[in-house]
């Protein structure tokens, strides 16, 4: 039985620094990455083209408006356009 133990501890130990040493070989690449994306993410010009974008809500529910409104807020810093479709409220 202690054998066994000591084997299950070992093994796990083994995993363990595999685990961490894998993670440390990708924070290479996840940090060239960041670095690229945060060149893309540039706010554009007012001179790019407006780009348009749709919101289709399949049916009628309270909180679309909310999240209508913060689309259309951040929308706006990006120059694009949004619209909007949504079923009328049933009465």
């Amino acid at each position: 039985m202690n054998f066994r133990f000591k084997a299950v501890q070992t093994l796990t130990l083994l995993i363990g620094i595999s685990f961490i040493l894998c993670g440390c070989m990708e924070s290479r690449t996840t940090m060239e990455t960041w670095n690229q994306n945060q060149e893309v993410l540039s706010l554009p010009s007012k001179n790019d083209p407006e780009l348009t974008f749709g919101i289709i809500y399949p049916m009628v529910n309270g909180t679309y408006e909310m999240i209508t409104e913060n689309a259309e807020s951040s929308a706006s810093d990006y120059n694009i356009k949004l619209i909007v479709q949504a079923p009328d409220e049933a009465t």
